[in-house]
């Protein structure tokens, strides 16, 4: 917790201070004086200073004072939370909302570098070309053997028919 410096009470009877992280305008009851509390943009712990009397700028702002420390207690640690985190959290939030802003469009069609498609293209036209060329050659070689098995079997049948006449010897 870091303890703030103590401007004075305002006309509707609270405390006004600032916090050291971000130097946000805080305001709280005289009843939380020498209590923690929670700065809402840094979310850093602080400790409510004490009223003090009005000390005005020659600008008519309100002057700091010096830091206060409740009498008898020690100051509890500070957890300060570095400014660049501060800066990092207002830049995501910037990010995000420009995310958030950013309408979706679908991805575009054509454009691009065509030859990807080109090869592909390519590739498949060959590839059929293979595949008629190996059906053809099978197509083929199956004609050829369809022939070759004719012969044999003719062949066969002769040689059996020829085996089952009975020689003849000479006339009778």
């Amino acid at each position: 917790m870091v303890v703030s410096s103590a401007p004075p009470t305002s006309d509707d009877g609270l405390v006004r201070f600032h916090c050291p992280g971000c130097w946000k305008r805080l305001k709280a009851p005289p009843a939380a004086v020498g209590k923690p509390v929670k700065c809402g943009k840094c979310a850093q712990l602080i400790l409510v200073p004490p009223p003090t009397d009005t000390a005005e700028t020659h600008d008519g702002t309100e002057a700091m004072t010096v830091e206060w420390q409740p009498e008898g207690e020690p100051l509890p640690a500070a957890i300060p939370i570095p400014i660049h985190r501060v800066w990092e959290r207002e830049r995501e939030k910037e990010r995000q909302a420009k995310i958030d802003a950013t309408p979706v469009t679908p991805p575009r069609r054509g454009g691009g570098n065509p030859l990807p498609y080109l090869l592909l293209a390519v590739g498949t036209l060959a590839a059929i070309g293979v595949i008629w060329y190996a059906v053809s050659l099978a197509h083929a070689a199956n004609e050829e053997n369809r022939d070759l098995r004719r012969e044999l079997y003719d062949t066969k049948r002769k040689l059996d028919e020829y085996e089952r006449t009975p020689p003849t010897r000479g006339r009778r």
